[in-house]
């Protein structure tokens, strides 16, 4: 059962919060998934993650839906479709995937960006879902979690 974690975003832009999650997550030694949107989105967070903080060095790529990461020497990978690289202790959710598809994992992080009220009412709802299936996710303020939570 995987440990669920709901992080509050206040500002945009949501994606240096996701870029910011990863970091932290590799920083403790964890291989990261990170599901993204197909298409310029995914494209978008690929190019943010090399540039979004100045001394940070993630090794990472963006991994089209045909194939299937095995070997990967990368400590994230950016994947769109529902495969799992096997490799992954924690699954980063930059965009919403089914329970079913994130009970594959032992973390996932989810994120509830408060500055949007349509954003967080969806959060609200996989929040929810998360619980309806007797999970206990937990919420937290901001990143901080990672150095002390994990």
């Amino acid at each position: 059962m995987p440990k669920v974690v709901f992080v509050k975003v206040p500002a945009p832009p949501l994606e240096e919060a996701v870029c910011q999650s990863v970091q932290a997550l590799v920083e403790k030694g964890l291989k990261v998934q990170l599901h993204v949107e197909a298409g310029e989105p995914a494209k978008a967070l690929d190019n943010l993650l090399w540039t979004f903080s100045q001394g940070a060095f993630i090794a990472h790529r963006l991994v089209s839906p045909e194939e299937t990461p095995a070997g990967d020497p990368e400590q994230a990978l950016l994947i769109s479709s529902l495969i799992v690289w096997p490799k992954a202790d924690a699954l980063v959710l930059s965009s919403p995937a089914e329970i079913e598809h994130c009970m594959k994992f032992d973390l996932v992080v989810d994120f509830a960006p408060t500055f949007s009220p349509s954003l967080v009412e969806a959060a609200r709802e996989r929040f929810k879902s998360w619980r309806a299936k007797d999970f206990e996710p937990v919420f937290f303020e901001g990143i901080g979690w990672l150095s002390n939570k994990l």
